[in-house]
């Protein structure tokens, strides 16, 4: 009996004996209960024995079926047994969320569609098109409004309700689209107002800049407007030096094209989604601190 890297091996004496027929008796009773190898080493491998293979020993060839080996040769890795559970876990967890999050962002997509519509496509128009701002304004208040009557005469279509899709648009969705661009342009509350001074100044700030204050203060209840329009005697009170080119006075147009929020007290995300929001509208932002820290968002001047 010779061993083999962990395993037992009968060979044959070299020499004939008198012990040929016990040799050959006890190793059929031993091949009982234990794999047959070859006597090769180079070519050891597993005819049949117990199951469960962790690793393929080294000697096998290529392409031939890895022996099995005993547990107590190639154990696996402690890790192993317990990356496993963690892993179908998170494979789960994923499956499971995961069209919890495409929900979540279709809804977020067909909410935020028609504000994009009002505030960026206007926006654009006035900024990019040379589109006169009441223009512009009406033409992307009328693809908001396009889209709601969509939203409306679909769900509508969902409950066995027979509306046309013209009804909706004239008689639902512009009426709704206008009364809030009126109220967008005409009022700011108390609340998103650092003083009353502010919302006198409010109806001085270019109209665009006004519908996308009152859409932010929709999403962002906490936001505050620090200051609008500015006089040069402004700048000599907070003891600034003068900038004449400042948005904060009254352009050409005849309106204010900057305006200041409110960034100190307000958890940092907030900010920076506000930044994010004014940005992806065609809105300028700059944080900086002049008095105070605070977001300075303004309007470009139309490029012709």
């Amino acid at each position: 009996m010779t061993p083999v890297s962990g395993y037992l091996v009968l060979t044959r004496p070299s020499s004939n004996s008198r012990f040929d027929a016990r040799f050959s008796a006890l190793k059929r009773e031993v091949l009982k209960g234990i794999p047959r190898i070859t006597s090769r080493p180079a070519d050891l491998r597993v005819q049949h024995g117990i199951a469960g293979c962790w690793k393929r020993p080294p000697f096998a060839r290529r392409g031939s079926r890895p022996p099995t080996t005993p547990p107590h040769i190639h154990r696996p890795r402690p890790n192993a047994r317990l990356r496993e559970p963690l892993f179908s876990t998170l494979l789960e967890f994923r499956r499971q969320m995961l069209p919890v999050l495409v929900a979540i962002l279709k809804v977020s997509s067909l909410i935020a569609l028609p504000f994009v519509l009002l505030v960026g496509g206007s926006v654009w128009l006035h900024s990019r098109a040379g589109w006169p701002v009441w223009f512009a304004l009406l033409l992307g208040a009328g693809l908001s409004g396009c889209v709601i009557g969509w939203y409306v005469f679909r769900l509508t279509a969902s409950l066995n309700r027979s509306l046309r899709f013209e009804f909706v648009v004239s008689r639902v969705a512009l009426p709704l689209v206008l009364v809030y661009c009126g109220y967008s342009l005409f009022y700011l509350s108390r609340v998103h107002a650092k003083s009353d001074e502010v919302r006198q100044y409010y109806t001085s700030v270019h109209p665009l800049l006004r519908v996308a204050i009152s859409t932010a203060t929709v999403f962002d209840r906490e936001l505050v407007v620090t200051d609008l329009a500015r006089v040069a005697a402004d700048y000599d009170r907070m003891g600034l030096p003068r900038y004449e080119n400042s948005l904060h006075f009254a352009q050409e147009d005849g309106y204010v094209r900057a305006v200041d929020l409110r960034t100190l007290r307000r958890a940092e995300w907030r900010n920076l989604f506000l930044r994010a929001y004014f940005g992806a509208m065609g809105f300028r932002t700059l944080r900086h601190v002049g008095t105070a820290d605070h977001l300075h968002v303004s309007l470009p001047m139309r490029t012709r």
